[in-house]
């Protein structure tokens, strides 16, 4: 996994998350899922579902960390996150 550029990590995977996103501290993956708090756990772009609407959250934190740069247009469009 750590070769790739974006990684999806499906919900059914929730149980191996935090030994999944520990394995890839520091490669600079995307990563990104539906997961419940996936973005308070480390992960960097959450998908929320809100009635019939699909939003998301960006842990800012992570990306930065990773040296992932968020576009400000696309922060602007994120769900604020409380850290």
């Amino acid at each position: 996994a750590r070769s790739c550029s974006l990684l999806y990590v499906p919900r059914e995977h929730d149980q191996m998350l935090d030994a999944l996103l520990a394995s890839l501290a520091g490669s600079g993956v995307v990563t990104v899922s539906a997961a419940p708090d996936f973005a308070d756990r480390g992960g960097m772009i959450q998908f929320l579902s809100e009635g019939d609407r699909v939003r998301f959250t960006i842990n800012q934190r992570t990306a930065e960390r990773e040296g992932v740069k968020i576009s400000s247009q696309l922060m602007a469009l994120a769900q604020r996150r409380k850290e």
